[in-house]
């Protein structure tokens, strides 16, 4: 992706990006890689059930377990299990997930 832009006074800028787009269940299964990595970690099971809502089609409730899993990563934030910064990495990872969910 190409991103030009120009201001009043004449000035212009061009950056160039490289985009990855993945399917919901694509973006599942980096966020359950991430999730493993961690020494410790919140439950992957709303992270499977995503996965299987999704494979039926039935996007809703996959978007209902990826809520579910950004509750018990505040959970283990809270309880002092995951700090704050890994909380909100894998809390705005699973809100990609669902934005790409809802399309």
């Amino acid at each position: 992706m190409t991103v030009a832009v120009s201001d009043n006074d004449g000035g212009t800028g061009t950056r160039t990006a490289q985009v990855t787009v993945w399917s919901g269940q694509q973006g599942i299964e980096a966020l359950s890689r991430q999730v493993s990595d961690m020494t410790a970690t919140p439950p992957l099971h709303p992270l499977a059930n995503a996965t299987d809502a999704l494979n039926r089609g039935d996007r809703a409730t996959a978007g209902n377990q990826m809520e579910a899993f950004i509750h018990q990563v505040q959970a283990q934030v809270n309880g002092r299990r995951l700090t704050t910064a890994q909380g909100e990495a894998l809390t705005a990872f699973a809100r990609r997930v669902i934005a790409s969910i809802d399309g």
